[in-house]
């Protein structure tokens, strides 16, 4: 549901506030892959749950806590400014997925599956880093007081969203302790992209280790765009290279 989403509206919705014809080029990119990443969870649940994905899907849309998380998000998307949208886009990314994954990371017989799931994990961990790093843009563009509201507004809206995913947690695993504690890594990597404080208790654990081998963190985000920005090798693209 989260990756349909990102790919329906997620996605488009930080494309419509690009500043180049550049990043919308790889906006496109990223909401491409939103798609193919929706198709490959639903690869993975039907051959886990076959037979049933009906009913389970239509569980999922009359769970009140999945639809808080989509209504939550969805109004972002429709009405934010393009750094809000931003940061909930990161938050989808991570603090509301890494919980979910929980079941199927530590089904370690599940060769091939956590294999997909990997490679879903690095591409999600490079869309949050790119995101992040316009983000940071966008946010030193800002007046301080401005600043201070947008950051009060993103810990609101990330404290409301993560008591969201700890109910829905709690809910349906007989014990939610280690998918709610994967949930506040999510959740510190995306407070960490956006250049905050990490803020939610994260216990030290074997799936935490593995979610982090596959995490880009900001700071190796960064290199990558200073490397790729060496004026000595690099011919700096202009608008113009888009009017065909």
């Amino acid at each position: 549901m989260l990756a349909v989403y990102q790919s329906e509206v997620g996605t488009p919705a930080i494309r419509h506030d690009r500043r180049t014809q550049q990043e919308e080029s790889v906006l496109n990119t990223i909401t491409f892959m939103k798609s193919v990443h929706a198709k490959s969870y639903t690869t993975i649940f039907r051959a886990l749950i076959p037979g049933n994905g009906g009913a389970n899907l239509t569980w999922a849309d009359n769970n009140a806590d999945l639809q808080a998380e989509i209504d939550q998000l969805a109004q972002t998307s429709t009405n934010g400014t393009a750094l809000q949208k931003k940061a909930l886009f990161i938050l989808t990314e991570t603090g509301l997925s890494f919980g979910k994954y929980w079941t199927t990371l530590q089904t370690h017989s599940l060769v091939n599956t956590y294999q997909m799931l990997a490679n879903i994990l690095r591409g999600s961990a490079i869309f949050s880093a790119y995101v992040g790093y316009k983000f940071h843009l966008g946010f030193e563009d800002l007046a301080s007081s401005d600043q201070a509201e947008l950051q009060h507004w993103i810990n609101t809206q990330f404290d409301q969203l993560m008591q969201t995913e700890k109910d829905f947690l709690e809910a349906n695993l007989d014990d939610a302790a280690e998918a709610i504690n994967l949930a506040y890594y999510g959740a510190n990597h995306a407070l960490i992209s956006l250049g905050f404080d990490a803020v939610y208790e994260v216990q030290p654990s074997s799936l935490v280790a593995q979610l982090k081998e596959l995490m880009i963190d900001q700071n190796q985000f960064l290199q990558q765009v200073t490397a790729a920005n060496n004026e000595s090798d690099t011919e700096k693209m202009t608008d113009d290279d888009y009017d065909f």
